[in-house]
């Protein structure tokens, strides 16, 4: 056993670095927090949170950051054993800035991506493989007569955001990329329950549809979808047949 976490402790979103010698997460403390499924009261809450490291070798503890506010989606860089990225957690058009950066000795904290206006909202963001930009998923507004949504790609060295638009009846609750970084995929949503293979195309994202869940109930199960190592088929989760199984579809 390498750690023994406090039983008041509520761990969040573990990850370990690409070389395999560090463990990152985020905590606070349970007996303050509102329960689990209360998100807009997680949020408001500001309890004091925060990151910690675990040596995997030696199992040396450290803490290396703390704030007032819900820490989550801790995810290190899959080139840089020394950076991560971690969100502030809430409500996408609420937090001030989603996405942020942060090396595991406390220094280079930042904003990966500043707001652009009261209205937009981003998050669900996940690292590219070659480990020096994130996508996430991208909404300019709530209301869906104005709603934009978007595949945004931020460069963690210069800022730079390149936007990929699609169609609001694709939008889709995870998106995820394949090793090779040339494909992409989405779990969809109720409204539009199906595995989708995703292209980008210029500023564009092109959606083929995979297969179809329309028995799957996203407020028991979000597939959360995965690339196969070979690039050759997406994995996902669905209780599409009554109880939660891993499901495979070929590309």
């Amino acid at each position: 056993m390498l750690h023994r976490q406090p039983t008041e402790w509520r761990i969040a979103s573990p990850t370990t670095s690409c070389d395999g010698k560090k463990l990152v997460a985020a905590f606070d403390d349970r007996t303050k927090a509102p329960p689990w499924f209360d998100f807009g009261g997680t949020y408001a809450a500001k309890l004091e949170n925060t990151l910690f490291s675990i040596d995997l070798e030696t199992g040396k503890y450290q803490e290396f950051f703390k704030v007032n506010t819900w820490l989550g989606h801790t995810q290190f860089s899959p080139t840089d054993p020394t950076l991560l990225s971690y969100c502030y957690e809430g409500p996408w058009d609420s937090v001030p800035a989603r996405i942020w950066l942060i090396r595991t000795d406390g220094t280079g904290n930042h904003a990966a991506r500043d707001r652009q206006s009261k209205e937009e909202g981003w998050g669900h963001e996940f690292w590219l493989p070659d480990g020096r930009r994130i996508m996430y998923d991208l909404w300019t507004s709530r209301k869906p007569a104005t709603r934009r949504r978007y595949l945004g790609v931020v460069d963690v060295d210069t800022r730079a955001e390149t936007l990929h638009s699609f169609a609001d009846e694709h939008w889709s609750t995870h998106f995820t990329v394949s090793r090779d970084g040339k494909l992409f995929a989405g779990d969809g949503s109720p409204r539009s329950p199906y595995i989708f293979l995703i292209r980008l195309e210029g500023s564009e994202a092109r959606f083929e549809k995979l297969c179809g869940i329309p028995k799957n109930d996203w407020g028991q199960t979000e597939p959360c979808p995965h690339f196969t190592p070979d690039g050759t088929g997406v994995i996902f989760t669905s209780n599409e047949g009554g109880a939660n199984n891993l499901y495979l579809v070929r590309i």
